[in-house]
């Protein structure tokens, strides 16, 4: 169910309790559908679709419910891939619950290589959807370009900045704006063009510790929000104009146990959504902050265009 606002009415703990039981509940829905078969055309290998056929119901769901700990624990190989399937089931929830429609059109803010929304959008839009990506990242974008050529929806990948997405799209066209995993690339690619770092046409993941160190670095002294503040909402109030009246801009998050290993924090990654949230609503870009039930606003924000 959609609501608007966090509600107030009840205390954190309560809240976190009551959204939990939602979580718990996708949880299970999820590993029925999963043990079933009926997500098996999202696995990218043979291998790991037979590996994670062998699991029970019981063990799937405890799996599932290992990525959303902070860090997310992951026990096998197959596990990357379960991860995956995840968050597509989430996206595919998500955009269900906000009623996008299958002629519907998404910009997904720096998907990298990842595919977990546009394979849940071409789910829900029967491939009928205009699907637009802002990627930076040349290396990353060649991949999400192989990993998507098999989908049905009309993908258009702009190879740019998505401060500059008025330059692109036309104003009030677009029906949700979405990133999975995205705020963290967004807020320390502010930070490497700040430090002259290139995280276009090198590989990013060589870059990537040192942005998540110097991030993490800010945040504990106190000057992250003078370093990105500007730039972070200058990018929501571009992709602000290109929605339609009553569209939304949906962002997520999870701490994949790699950051922690080049130097990030549970502490500091925890807060990028509730940042989101808190920076979004500071610079009044007109968006009003709402919530669905079973998804945790620690790890997701949504905000709807009035």
């Amino acid at each position: 169910m959609l609501r608007f606002g966090l509600d107030q009415s009840i205390s954190q703990e309560k809240r976190i309790e009551k959204q939990n039981e939602g979580t718990q509940m996708n949880f299970q829905k999820m590993a029925k559908r999963i043990k079933k078969g009926e997500t098996d055309r999202f696995f990218f290998t043979n291998e790991a679709r037979e590996e994670i056929a062998r699991l029970s119901t019981d063990e799937i769901q405890s799996r599932l419910q290992g990525f959303m700990k902070s860090p997310m624990i992951r026990k096998g190989s197959s596990d990357m891939q379960l991860s995956r399937l995840y968050h597509i089931l989430c996206w595919i929830e998500v955009l269900k619950e906000l009623s996008i429609s299958k002629n519907a059109t998404l910009i997904e803010i720096a998907p990298g290589a990842g595919t977990h929304i546009v394979t849940a959008f071409d789910v829900i839009s029967g491939g009928k959807g205009k699907y637009v990506a802002f990627n930076l990242n040349k290396k990353l974008t060649s991949d999400f370009k192989t990993q998507t050529q098999d989908l049905n929806l009309d993908i258009r990948i702009i190879e740019d900045d998505a401060k500059n997405t008025p330059a692109y799209i036309p104003k009030e066209t677009i029906d949700i704006v979405a990133g999975n995993h995205a705020i963290n690339d967004i807020l320390e690619t502010i930070i490497a063009n700040r430090e002259g770092l290139d995280t276009v046409e090198g590989d990013y993941f060589e870059v990537a510790p040192r942005l998540i160190r110097e991030y993490e670095k800010a945040y504990l002294d106190g000057t992250l929000k003078n370093l990105v503040f500007d730039d972070f909402t200058d990018i929501m109030r571009a992709v602000y104009s290109t929605l339609k009246p009553t569209g939304y801009l949906v962002l997520n998050y999870y701490v994949y146990p790699v950051e922690i290993d080049w130097g990030g924090s549970v502490l500091v990654r925890s807060a990028f959504v509730s940042l989101a949230r808190q920076w979004i609503s500071e610079a009044d870009l007109g968006f009003e902050t709402v919530s669905l039930d079973g998804f945790d606003p620690k790890w997701w924000g949504f905000f709807r265009k009035y």
